[in-house]
């Protein structure tokens, strides 16, 4: 079977410097992506004719900052987007008003978090499953670190609480794909183990079912 894709629109932006995308609203048509720098970092927020509507910062010594992104900035709604960094969960206004920010029980800093659209949560209701590639207070020892490592995390920004789910059995996790909302309140991951662990040549994929029912 033969796949092939076709772009059907495209966006024009007039920018100079290295944008990355966070995420995409289609219903708001809106874009949310950044520039990332050495010593800072621009939040931008687009139309989809290309108009920059909304630029400022929130890295840095500002009273509404973040502190250092822990996963791409995400639209909860047309109105509002979720920073997910260093103290807990920040929800901005486009315009950049911080309206709500909630501690994280536990906080760790994080070594392979991504911030880049595709690499988000996976949204159930109020709370979203992160993928936890390890923290900096563990080091990585192998495989005999694994039994330490946990995945996935169950987060609720409302209130700032986690639930770690048990995946160590998986290996570590190179890369994970988009999850996707399955019919009866499940999600299907996708993960791949470290090439280290098998056969050579073989790239074996697991398959990670969770029922949200018994997440609750």
């Amino acid at each position: 079977m033969e796949l092939m894709l076709v772009p059907v629109d495209s966006i024009e932006i007039p920018f100079i410097g290295k944008p990355v995308v966070h995420d995409i609203n289609p219903g708001a048509r809106r874009i949310l992506f950044m520039d990332h720098r050495e010593l800072g970092e621009e939040i931008y927020v687009v139309d989809f004719e290309g108009n920059i509507l909304h630029s400022y910062t929130k890295f840095g010594d500002v009273p509404d900052r973040y502190g250092v992104l822990m996963a791409p900035l995400t639209f909860v709604d047309n109105h509002h987007f979720l920073a997910y960094g260093f103290v807990g969960f920040n929800t901005y206004e486009l315009s950049g008003r911080l309206v709500n920010s909630t501690k994280e029980d536990n906080m760790e800093p994080h070594v392979f978090a991504q911030r880049v659209f595709g690499k988000s949560f996976a949204k159930h209701g109020d709370r979203l499953l992160y993928f936890d590639q390890g923290s900096r207070t563990r080091e990585n020892e192998g495989p005999a670190s694994y039994a330490a490592m946990h995945l996935l995390k169950w987060l609720d920004p409302s209130t700032g609480k986690r639930r770690l789910l048990p995946t160590s059995q998986m290996g570590a996790c190179l890369k994970t794909a988009i999850t996707f909302p399955l019919d009866h309140g499940c999600l299907l991951s996708v993960f791949q183990t470290d090439s280290f662990m098998l056969p050579s040549g073989l790239n074996l994929w697991f398959i990670y079912m969770m029922l949200i029912h018994r997440m609750s």
